[in-house]
Order: C-alpha cells, then sequence, then structure tokens
C-alpha cells in the first residue's frame, strides 16, 4: 500500500503531494519526507541507508575498495590518488529504503521526480510502472511535462 504520493521539482520543490493512510497514525509532517527523499536522490552517495543487518553499501562508486590500473601497476602518481579522492557515484536507485522504515520508490520525467513511499513490502515492479503510468497521464492532460503545466492545470 502506498503511503505517500508525491511529485517534485528539480529544486526540489513539492508541486503535489497526497499522504494517505498509513498503519503508524500521525506521523512525521509530509514536507519531512520529502525532503529526505529529494536529498537522498540529490545528493546520492551509493549508500541505501536503513537496511539492518545488510551491506548497504551498492558499489556505485569508482573509488572505496576497488584497485585502479595505477596501483596495480605499482605506481604511485598523482592520478592515482584523484581517483580515489574524487568518488563518482550514479543516479539514485528508483528503489531504496530510508531510516524512518519507508521504502521509497521514484522515477524521473522531465526533470520532474514522482515518487512514493511504502510502509509495508510491495512489488516494486509494478509501483514503477504505476508512477510512469501517471506520468504519462498528466503528460497526456496538460500537453507538456512540466511544473509550470501541472500548476496551471491544477493536475
Amino acid at each position: 500500500m502506498i503511503t505517500n504520493f508525491f511529485v517534485l521539482s528539480p529544486r526540489g520543490d513539492t508541486v503535489i503531494a497526497k499522504s494517505y493512510r498509513s498503519k503508524s497514525g500521525v506521523g512525521a509532517h509530509e514536507r519531512s519526507h520529502t525532503e529526505a527523499f529529494f536529498r537522498k536522490v540529490k545528493f546520492w552517495d551509493g549508500v541505501a541507508p536503513g537496511t539492518p543487518g545488510m551491506d548497504t553499501t551498492l558499489g556505485l562508486g569508482s573509488g572505496g575498495n576497488k584497485l585502479s590500473a595505477d596501483s596495480l601497476s605499482g605506481g604511485s602518481g598523482a592520478e592515482g590518488s584523484e581517483a580515489k579522492d574524487s568518488k563518482k557515484f550514479g543516479d539514485a536507485p528508483p528503489v531504496f529504503v530510508m531510516p524512518d522504515g519507508y521504502s521509497y520508490m521514484h522515477v524521473k520525467r522531465n526533470g520532474l521526480i514522482f515518487g512514493c513511499a511504502t510502509e509495508k513490502n510491495i512489488s516494486p515492479v509494478v509501483v514503477i510502472e504505476l508512477l510512469s503510468k501517471i506520468a504519462k497521464v498528466f503528460k497526456d492532460y496538460c500537453g507538456t511535462l512540466s511544473e509550470e503545466s501541472i500548476r496551471f492545470w491544477g493536475c
């Protein structure tokens, strides 16, 4: 069951947000959920927090324990130390768990982030497909998929 649905702008502003029933009753304000989610997606560091008892590193970076060609050849040039210091990670995965206990799922379309949070385990594929269909409906209804058009048409 989806507990929170939201659409975020590229700056992290909430365009649309809707909270549904949650078993925890009165919880944190929906703004804190969306802000924490946006910070994690925007500044993804390759670590999915809140997974107890599991290795939460996803191995998306080029730094860390990976050996570089320079270290294998025995050289100690400046290039090898720069490669170790500059960690480049990819985009956040479409599904991850945060310390608040929610599983967050999202898709990016035209710079907008369509996302949701769930308390229970549900099929991520179904939720990702649902979010993709919602983005397509917004595009069909508003004509173009942008923050301004969604606000203008009152989607």
